[in-house]
């Protein structure tokens, strides 16, 4: 079978089963596979022809430009996390190869993925999370930073939220994120007092065109989606000097990594944070600034019990 086929079969598999955004995960990284090795026998494909895959990207001096996104090709060769991506990426290929019958063994068992810098702590700071708030003055950006810094939602939940998966009562929303095929997953999120006050400021000015979107444009009156959020964070960030950093995921590190800080138990921010695993929870959120590591080693020294 030529790899071209195999590719085809292994996003066809995907589709209508997994989300929209995960197959083009695959599409836009794949393909470039299939640009270095030539459209080859899959069965013939060595570890070797891989090493050379990775090799030419790790010796790219652009990125993007391949036809397969929106981004104009720009200078700069790919970072490690991409090219760990890519890597990632091949690996889950010829596994399905296999499990299809295609492949006996895969040639990518051996692949060795790229060393990754050493993790750092991610999320927005505090510090920009009250120069956003301040440079909120529209009751409806006001609630869309709130919202994000309190719930720590993922930026889909915040677009497809309608005022019917609000209760401003008990301070909970209804949000529909990650699933497969487009079904979104179901999941409570919860707020403060304060939310729930920047929240009801903008319902009674929000205009009334029958979108039964919580978040609407306000030239339009149609729901934001996730491209308008952003771009709602994006002029925010820029009117408080802020340079990066600011996207709806970093709302949700610094949201959930605050919470761990504070003490709350791993066990609870992962179901906050609507993650499959604590595991997921623990690999994301398990690297502390060394302020808080020095904070929490004089606090809990066994030294602090020794006279």
């Amino acid at each position: 079978m030529k790899l071209s086929i195999a590719l085809d079969s292994f996003y066809d598999s995907m589709a209508g089963v997994l989300s929209p955004k995960t197959l083009t995960w695959y599409t836009s990284r794949l393909p470039s596979m299939l640009e270095a090795l030539g459209d080859m026998e899959i069965e013939t494909i060595t570890l070797q022809d891989l090493r050379k895959w990775r090799r030419k990207l790790y010796e790219r001096d652009h990125r993007y430009g391949n036809g397969n996104c929106n981004h104009p090709e720009i200078a700069g060769g790919l970072s490690p996390w991409t090219l760990h991506q890519y890597i990632r990426g091949s690996k889950r290929f010829f596994h399905w190869c296999v499990d299809e019958g295609i492949l006996q063994v895969s040639p990518a068992v051996r692949l060795e993925l790229p060393q990754l810098p050493s993790n750092k702590p991610r999320g927005i700071s505090t510090e920009n999370i009250h120069k956003m708030i301040v440079a909120a003055e529209m009751p409806r950006d006001l609630a869309i930073v709130l919202f994000f810094a309190d719930t720590a939602c993922r930026v889909g939940g915040v677009a497809g939220l309608k005022i019917k998966d609000l209760n401003l009562v008990s301070c909970q929303a209804m949000v529909h994120e990650k699933g497969r095929g487009g079904s979104a997953k179901e999941r409570p999120v919860f707020f403060t007092e304060r939310t729930k006050n920047a929240l009801d400021a903008w319902l009674s000015v929000r205009p009334d065109t029958g979108d039964h979107h919580v978040f609407t444009s306000i030239h339009t009156g149609q729901g934001l989606n996730e491209s308008g959020i952003y771009q709602v964070l994006k002029r925010l960030a820029k009117k408080a000097g802020i340079l990066s950093g600011f996207n709806p995921h970093n709302f949700r590190h610094g949201a959930i990594r605050n919470m761990i800080e504070q003490g709350m138990p791993l066990t609870m921010a992962s179901q906050i944070a609507g993650h499959s695993s604590v595991v997921v929870t623990s690999d994301v959120y398990g690297v502390f600034a060394d302020k808080v590591l020095k904070e929490n080693h004089d606090r809990f020294s066994w030294l602090n019990n020794v006279s």
